[in-house]
């Protein structure tokens, strides 16, 4: 690599750094107005309930309570009577398909090679302080 691209390479990785630096502070601004979001949609959810109101308009606005239906497993013994379910049934488009990095990470330091499972390595570029700063 000549001069001019190691000079292009370390100016990118200093603008990488700065950015990915920006994106962890939006991240946190996000998180927080995010549960502020969420801890006012709740307390006005609990008035309009109050008021058995269904709908309020104001200011050109129209806020509308809307019921949607979300499927849990039941408290207790739930998942275990939906996994015997989806065994005896074969109904495996009940659960999302994807693996947990984690449990089969565990398994394959263990020595237990799951079948139909295979590693990839994926890189990714980590950038830090030098100096430990």
């Amino acid at each position: 690599m000549n001069m001019e691209d190691l000079e292009v390479l370390q100016a990118e990785i200093v603008q990488l750094h700065a950015m990915v630096e920006s994106k962890k502070r939006a991240a946190e601004h996000l998180a927080a107005l995010t549960t502020e979001v969420r801890q006012l949609e709740i307390a006005i959810l609990q008035r309009m309930d109050e008021g058995n109101l269904e709908s309020l308009g104001h200011a050109g606005l129209l806020a509308k309570v809307k019921k949607t239906i979300q499927y849990n497993a039941e408290a207790g013994n739930g998942w275990e009577r939906i996994y015997a379910r989806i065994q005896r049934t074969g109904e495996f488009e009940l659960l999302h398909k994807r693996l947990s990095s984690t449990a089969v990470r565990e398994r394959f330091n263990a020595g237990d090679n799951i079948d139909g499972v295979n590693q990839v390595l994926v890189p990714s570029l980590v950038i830090t302080l030098q100096g430990g700063k």
